[in-house]
């Protein structure tokens, strides 16, 4: 008995048990002078893609058609191009180059489609959305 006392006691003194003894210290970080949005926004318009700056449109592609862009793309920066249909077929992108190398492409099951590359040189490259389906496909393109 003697020792189970003794060793409750050495445990009392190394666990502490008051709520402020065991409460880790939180420090609240320095406020941010810009929020976090703005933060991306402003990555967003380093990352120099487009020339002229991020692009947007809303179109369709028939049954089995191609819509195609010419696109002016900075070299030495990321490039993308973003589709995204509207879920009735499946669409596919194609990225060439002015010299009709094939750059960046997406050719899975879905229409949601993505094309990143990074450009050797400023030049325009065709970007081609091609509908596999039966029906048209309303999409949104972006380009950084």
């Amino acid at each position: 008995m003697m020792l189970l006392t003794n060793l409750a006691a050495a445990a009392a003194l190394l666990i502490p048990t008051a709520p402020e003894a065991v409460a880790p210290q939180l420090t609240m970080a320095p406020k941010p002078t810009q929020s976090i949005e703005a933060s991306i926004d402003a990555s967003i318009q380093r990352a120099v893609g487009r020339v002229g700056g991020p692009g947007h449109v809303s179109e369709r592609v028939e049954a089995r058609g191609v819509d195609f862009y010419n696109i002016t793309f900075e070299g030495g920066a990321l490039a993308q191009v973003l589709v995204e249909g509207d879920g009735d077929t499946d669409l596919d992108l194609y990225v060439f180059d002015s010299e009709g190398n094939l750059v960046a492409s997406d050719t899975d099951l879905t229409d949601v489609c993505l094309g990143s590359w990074v450009p050797g040189k400023t030049e325009t490259f065709r970007v081609e959305i091609h509908n596999l389906g039966t029906v048209y496909n309303a999409y949104e393109m972006t380009t950084n």
